[in-house]
């Protein structure tokens, strides 16, 4: 993968990922599950 294109990808993610959470309600809890998991998992 060149710079290019993986400078691509990481800005279509940067943008979609708030806009996905912010009008896509399964998309919200399913990602605020997913974070609470990861944080409950590493805060010991």
């Amino acid at each position: 993968m060149t710079w290019k294109n993986y400078f691509i990808l990481c800005a279509a993610l940067i943008v979609l990922t708030p806009l996905l959470v912010l009008f896509v309600p399964g998309v919200a809890d399913l990602f605020e599950t997913i974070v609470l998991v990861f944080l409950s998992t590493t805060a010991s």
